[in-house]
C-alpha cells in the first residue's frame, strides 16, 4: 500500500489544485466525467448558436424576398454564379483536349497547306481558350 499522506498534505496546502489531484488521483475517471461535461455544455451552447443564427437566417431571407427587386438580384446572382463555374468546367475541359490533342498530333500547327478539317478544328479551339483565358484576365 503506498502511503497517501504526502498526497494529503500536498492538497490541503493548494486547495484551488485539489478537484484536479483528486480527479487524477481516482485513475483519471473523474478527468473523464469532466470532459464529458464540459463537452455536453460545448455542444448545447453550439446548439443553442447555430439555432439562433438559422433563425436570423430565416427572417433575413423572408425580407429578402418581400422585396422583388432583391428576389430578382439574388435569383440572377446565383445564375451567374453557375454560368461562371460552367465555364470554367467548360474551359478545363477544353485545354485537357487541347492537350490530348496536341499529345497525340505532334505535328506544327503552322503548316496551312496539310490542315485536315480534324486540324482546322484543334486551330478553332485554341483561339476560343486563348480568347477565353484573355477575358478571364480582364
Amino acid at each position: 500500500m503506498r502511503d497517501v499522506r504526502p498526497r494529503i498534505l500536498f492538497v490541503s496546502k493548494v486547495p484551488r489544485l485539489s478537484p484536479v489531484w483528486y480527479c487524477l488521483g481516482d485513475g483519471g475517471k473523474g478527468m473523464e466525467s469532466l470532459d464529458r461535461g464540459m463537452g455536453m455544455e460545448i455542444d448545447k451552447s453550439l446548439q443553442s448558436m447555430e439555432a439562433e443564427a438559422e433563425h436570423l437566417f430565416k427572417e433575413e431571407r423572408s425580407l429578402l424576398f418581400e422585396d422583388d427587386a432583391a428576389s430578382k438580384r439574388d435569383s440572377m446572382f446565383e445564375k451567374a454564379e453557375f454560368i461562371e463555374s460552367e465555364l470554367e468546367r467548360m474551359t478545363e475541359q477544353i485545354k485537357s483536349i487541347i492537350q490530348t490533342f496536341n499529345a497525340k498530333q505532334g505535328v506544327d500547327m503552322d503548316l496551312t497547306d496539310i490542315m485536315t478539317p480534324f486540324d482546322a478544328a484543334a486551330r478553332i479551339l485554341i483561339s476560343r481558350l486563348s480568347s477565353l483565358m484573355w477575358i478571364d484576365e480582364k
